[in-house]
């Protein structure tokens, strides 16, 4: 036979008395901790003390409670009920009440004698609760109730601690306390202060103190970076994005400039025809020589940093000069060469360097177009009529070049075609940049291919231009938005060995957050720049009012990093180790590539699959994941850990040949708009001009390589 239900009458107090039960007591209680956290509703309290009364007759219906019994069960209640904020605001107020009586309000000080130091603005002004709950609704979002709930226990803490000054950061602390104490965690990233801490400022400045090279426009540089990538990754990047940075799923380019493009290819041809609109003294409008178009480059070079954070490429600069050095002379022709060329290789500081592209030949795309000649005329010659002064220019230049002093944040780009093999001026001039590159200076040879509708010929790939640019594509000014390095070792290490059906998934997920993150960067600049996307009036770049970049026209890279090591996870061995990784390593590539596409038509962005410089990526993301998975520990001891291989190529250090590894990477070039084969040389090995220049043509002649990289 069931007991008969047994019904609570009385609790114990503290202080030993025991007083009638009042369940109106517990519902009111749990409604007043409730309305802290928001919620105004009177009949949840009644139902959730009720549940609370059916505990107590359960378990200490033979017995009186004491008050803490009931405390406690409401807390569980409140718990097991799905009322978390509650909780923590009912247990809140279990610790108010079990504090020592509070001094009565004439022993604290008024609140005019307290002082709040704004850190920021250099003041101090009175205390001022209602400042907090203003804050509170219009940085975290808070309703007045809960904005004003929140200021008044801030104000309680600070008058009971009895200090006469008080800083801002010190106020936030204390509300960002409340908050989470309230379960509003959610509302503290919101309201957030972002900065640079002390100890980490003191070393930054005493590093250059201590190098004996005070530099003190350095340090406001990179404390600004600094507070700018707080900012990114908790403002423009969606909490989902920002968690896979800091994961290493993913690797956001740039964070420390986040409102600037990554790179910008200028038209030189736009700047022919259409001239430069910015006030300096000696820059003409329009160009009339090629002196004064190298004043517009110069100009447009050093405004770029405004927009661009890595590099400013100058693509087919010796085509578009040819009709101005046409006539020249040697002597003239290398003045001018040097002008150019002293732009190329000038000084490259902490903004977006100067990269110079020059090109042995004058690609399809240009060779029937009417060439511009000084003062923005017509002339009735074609740029393919032009390509022996061209050539001339580009040789010249190259000479320069190669007895400027190199630059680790400059590379020289070369564009070359099948005929540089054949034709005799061609090739001497092709064996030149091979010397170069032999005698130990960067050189990345551009392969042409012919194709006859694509530009700009940018060593970050070809596009077809569309939009504004597409009846006009030689004006058209290219810029690269953003880069998002995927990390295919951490897709990988997420799974067994061999798992490739669960790392094509993983992988998807990896994709998402890339398109995520660039769709992120998209909308922060449009909001930056303006709803009309068009950015450049202010540095001149501009025509019919509207700025020459157009912010829908930039290329938007995802650039997988890593390869190498996820098919090893994969199929055992590294890439160029044999023939089934290769293949593994190809139908990764080939299933990324067509994700990006994909994602590409269905968000509306020109996302592409590219390369781009990723040794910041490849080594934050090696360390990341030695901390995490036994495979990349593996690797190497932390404190000498190789850095991941960018996108496809072979491990630094392989034994493969360099004739094997152009031939394999080179299988790689067809999936990407822009790839290049690694040609490094091991260390102690010569490399002699001769030899690139043979690689060179069987990379031209007998692979798809679309870029040779020799270093």
């Amino acid at each position: 036979m069931p007991d008969r239900k047994i019904r609570i009458e009385k609790i114990r107090k503290r202080d030993g008395r025991e007083v009638a039960f009042d369940e109106a007591r517990i519902a009111d209680a749990i409604y007043k901790a409730a309305a802290t956290v928001g919620i105004d509703d009177r009949f949840l309290a009644a139902d959730l003390a009720s549940v609370v009364t059916l505990y107590l007759e359960r378990y200490h219906g033979r017995t009186v409670p004491a008050t803490r019994d009931v405390q406690e069960i409401v807390e569980k209640v409140l718990l097991e009920t799905g009322h978390p904020t509650i909780a923590r605001a009912y247990i809140h107020f279990r610790e108010e009440a079990a504090l020592p009586a509070r001094p009565p309000a004439d022993d604290l000080f008024p609140a005019g004698q307290l002082f709040v130091e704004a850190s920021t603005r250099d003041e101090a002004t009175a205390w001022g609760r209602c400042r907090i709950a203003d804050a509170l609704m219009k940085e975290a979002g808070l309703d007045r109730a809960t904005a004003d709930g929140v200021a008044a226990e801030v104000e309680k803490k600070v008058f009971r601690s009895g200090v006469r000054r008080v800083t801002t950061a010190v106020i936030r602390q204390l509300v960002d306390h409340e908050l989470f104490t309230r379960g509003l965690s959610g509302k503290l990233r919101r309201q957030s202060v972002l900065g640079v801490p002390k100890f980490d400022l003191d070393r930054l400045v005493q590093t250059g103190a201590r190098d004996g090279a005070p530099d003190p426009a350095r340090v406001c540089e990179v404390v600004g970076e600094m507070t700018l990538r707080q900012y990114a990754l908790q403002d423009l990047f969606e909490a989902d994005v920002a968690a896979a940075h800091v994961d290493g799923t993913i690797h956001l380019g740039n964070l420390e400039q986040p409102l600037k493009m990554a790179w910008l290819t200028p038209s030189v041809e736009y700047l022919k025809r259409h001239g430069l609109r910015l006030p300096a003294p000696g820059l003409l409008e329009i160009a009339d020589g090629a002196r004064s178009l190298t004043a517009q480059l110069r100009a447009v070079a050093a405004a770029a940093p405004r927009y661009a954070a890595d590099a400013v490429e100058l693509v087919h600069a010796e085509t578009f000069y040819a009709p101005l050095v046409a006539a020249l002379g040697p002597k003239e022709l290398e003045a001018e060469a040097a002008d150019l060329a002293a732009l190329l290789a000038g000084p490259t500081g902490a903004g977006a360097a100067v990269q110079p592209t020059l090109h042995l030949h004058v690609p399809r795309a240009l060779r029937r177009l009417r060439a511009t000649g000084p003062n923005a005329t017509s002339l009735d010659v074609v740029y393919g009529d032009l390509a022996e002064p061209a050539l001339r220019l580009a040789r010249a230049v190259l000479a320069i070049l190669r007895a400027a002093p190199p630059s680790p944040r400059r590379t020289l780009a070369v564009g070359l075609d099948a005929q540089a093999f054949k034709d005799p001026a061609r090739a001497a001039v092709l064996r030149e940049a091979c010397a170069l590159a032999a005698a130990g200076g960067d050189v990345l040879f551009l392969v042409d291919r012919g194709e006859d509708l694509l530009w700009p010929a940018s060593r970050l790939g070809r596009f077809e231009p569309y939009g504004d640019g597409a009846s006009v594509p030689e004006e058209t000014w290219f810029a690269a938005a953003q880069a998002v390095f995927v990390n295919l070792p951490q897709v990988a290490y997420r799974g067994a060995p061999g798992d490739l059906e669960g790392f094509y998934d993983r992988m998807d997920e990896a994709v998402d957050l890339a398109v995520k993150a660039h769709q992120q960067k998209h909308a922060a600049l449009r909001r930056y720049y303006g709803e009309a996307g068009t950015f450049g009036e202010h540095a001149g770049w501009a025509r019919d009012g509207r700025g020459v970049l157009r912010l829908g026209e930039a290329v938007h890279l995802v650039v997988p990093v890593g390869l190498n090591e996820a098919v090893r996870h994969l199929a055992g061995r590294e890439l160029g180790e044999s023939e089934d990784a290769a293949k593994t390593g190809l139908r990764v590539l080939s299933c990324l590539a067509f994700r990006v596409r994909e994602a590409s038509r269905r968000c509306g962005l020109r996302l592409v699959l590219g390369e781009y410089p990723a040794g910041e990526a490849c080594a934050r993301l090696a360390r990341l994941d030695a901390r995490r998975f036994a495979p990349a520990r593996d690797r190497g001891p932390m404190d000498a850990l190789p850095p991941y291989t960018p996108a496809y190529h072979c491990r630094a250090g392989s034994p493969l040949a360099l004739s094997d590894r152009l031939v394999l990477e080179s299988r790689f070039h067809t999936l990407f708009e822009s790839g290049h084969v690694d040609l490094s040389f091991p260390p102690g090995v010569a490399r002699g001009a001769h030899d690139i220049f043979t690689l060179l043509q069987r990379a031209c002649l007998e692979t798809k390589a679309a870029q040779v990289y020799v270093r």
